[in-house]
């Protein structure tokens, strides 16, 4: 896909190798100097928080891959009782009722659990990055181009998540909590 027709929100830029993409949408919107805020707080999640990101997945896969282990045994412990079961070929398997209950609760736990971690610890990244960015330009400039953005009656693209997919749980927070954020910090 070319850089003309990747959508994304009004209030981010895009940040590829030896290139800085705007949204067109706000070019009669802001003045050049508004976009510092922007731009300093995208650098700052890319640059210095998407390893975090990335260490935050492995971690929590990790743990809850061990955790998944510690069920698995602790439940045929727990239910010891033996359920026989008939495969397709005829053969009959018996194995303690705990075995038949952690398989579906392991194989959910392990990578529902990881990209839930990795949504809530991007959300809380992206704001420490507006924080230092607003430590940078002035909390009010950033307050201030936030709301010009909110006030403009330009539609903002979907709010899209890892690899520019669709997500139930946005990675970036909306343009009100990240108002209100600021607000509450500066």
């Amino acid at each position: 896909m070319r850089r003309g027709q990747v959508e994304f929100p009004v209030d981010e830029c895009l940040l590829e190798r030896n290139c800085v993409t705007l949204s067109a949408k706000m070019k009669n919107v802001l003045e050049a100097d508004d976009w510092r805020p922007i731009l300093a707080s995208s650098l700052i999640f890319s640059k210095k928080f998407r390893t975090r990101i990335f260490g935050a997945i492995v971690s929590s896969f990790t743990l809850l891959l061990l955790l998944a282990i510690v069920l698995f045994a602790g439940l045929q412990i727990l239910l010891p009782q033996s359920y026989t079961a008939m495969t397709r070929s005829g053969v009959s398997v018996t194995n303690p009722i705990g075995y038949y209950i952690a398989i579906p609760l392991d194989l959910g736990l392990v990578p529902l659990g990881t990209v839930i971690v990795a949504l809530v610890y991007a959300k809380r990244l992206r704001v420490l990055a507006d924080r230092k960015a607003a430590d940078m330009v002035s909390a009010t400039v950033f307050i201030a181009t936030l709301q010009k953005i909110m006030d403009s009656k330009v539609q903002s693209g979907d709010r899209r998540g890892i690899f520019g997919r669709f997500v139930f749980v946005p990675l970036l927070p909306s343009l009100h909590a990240r108002i209100s954020k600021l607000r509450s910090y500066s």
